[in-house]
Order: C-alpha cells, then structure tokens, then sequence
C-alpha cells in the first residue's frame, strides 16, 4: 500500500461502490453478508480475502482489524490481477 490509493472499512466500501469509484473490493470473509451484498450489487469487482479481518489487518499493515479494502487507484501494485478472476455480480 505505498502507491495507488484505498480506503479501509465496510462503511467506505459501501460509498465508494455505489458512487462507481471503486475499482475492487476486497473483503475478509467473516465481512457481513449485506456489506458484501451492496457491493454486489454496485456491480463492482469483489473479492473473498481466505482469512479472517484480524489477518487481513496486518497485511494491509494496518494495526487493527480490516473487513473491508476498497482499491480507488492501484498504483504500481498488481493488485488488479484479483479482479480478473472474479466476476462482478
């Protein structure tokens, strides 16, 4: 997460898909099925983190629980290559 631009949360999640500028969501899978759901629903990308929000936390390098990561910007990452396996609803 040091180039391109996210945001962490379900609550941003949510806001960023229905305003059309998320560009992938990813989401730990203990996250609430209608977070996932309104997601969906937005027609924006998502994809099942394997582990749970405490693991998805520190991979983020963040020191707290992530349920939710929404991509804005992927920068110089390859984080996209996610979205190309997953199918929006």
């Amino acid at each position: 997460m040091r180039t391109g631009k996210v945001l962490v949360g379900t609550k941003q999640a949510i806001k960023a898909s229905k305003r059309g500028v998320a560009k992938l969501v990813i989401v730990a899978s203990n996250c609430p099925g209608e977070v996932k759901t309104q997601i969906r629903d937005a027609n924006i990308p998502l994809y099942e983190f394997p582990g749970l929000s405490v693991d998805l936390g520190p991979l983020c390098g963040k020191p707290y629980i992530v349920s939710a990561l929404t991509v804005l910007e992927p920068g110089d990452s390859d984080i996209m290559a996610l979205a190309r396996g997953v199918k929006s609803a």
